[in-house]
Formats: C-alpha cells, structure tokens, sequence
C-alpha cells in the first residue's frame, strides 16, 4: 500500500469569524499539498484541544510507523521463548497501519 513518505507536519489552522467550525491541515513538510483536514470546533463548541491532538497524532504517525519496525528488526526475533507480547501488538499495528503485515 502506497503512502505520502513522512516526514508530516500539522499547521495551517483557519477560524472563521463566526467561530462555527475550525480546522487544522496535516502536510507533508515543506509542502503545500493536505494529507488530511482535522476540524478544530463542531457545532459552535470548541474542540480544539482534541482536533489539535488528533492533528499531531496523524503528523507522527510516519515517525512512528518507522519506529515501530525499527523495534521489531531489532527485538523480533524468535529466540525460542515463543512471541513476545509487545512485538506481536506492534506488528499488528503496523498491519492495521499498512493493510497488510509487519
């Protein structure tokens, strides 16, 4: 499965006047293309908090991606002790990640 190579950023907010519905983009760095628009406030109530939050989580999810692969290169090798917890919760969230496997 292709995806838009990180490393991303999140930044460009925009409120309007009437306060109704903010956003925030996630960017590829340097680039004024959008991976993904988080919105800020929903109906008149701020959220902003929570969509800022979300907004990073998606801005690192290329770091962690790699971070998490580096770990199993590193740690997930079957020595005979049968998996490892951790390992087995990290390949599938690069599967989940990914569609497809670790």
């Amino acid at each position: 499965m292709a995806r838009t190579p990180g490393r991303w950023e999140f930044g460009r907010f925009y409120y309007p006047d009437d306060g109704t519905i903010g956003t925030c983009e996630v960017t590829p760095h340097g680039e004024f293309a959008t991976l993904a628009t988080v919105y800020l406030t929903a109906k008149g109530r701020p959220a902003h908090g929570e969509g800022e939050a979300n907004a990073r989580l998606m801005a690192a999810a290329p770091e962690l991606l790699a971070s998490l692969r580096e770990m199993i290169e590193c740690y997930g090798s079957d020595d005979g002790g049968g998996p490892i917890p951790i390992i087995e919760r990290a390949r599938a969230a690069i599967a989940k990640a990914t569609g497809g496997t670790a």
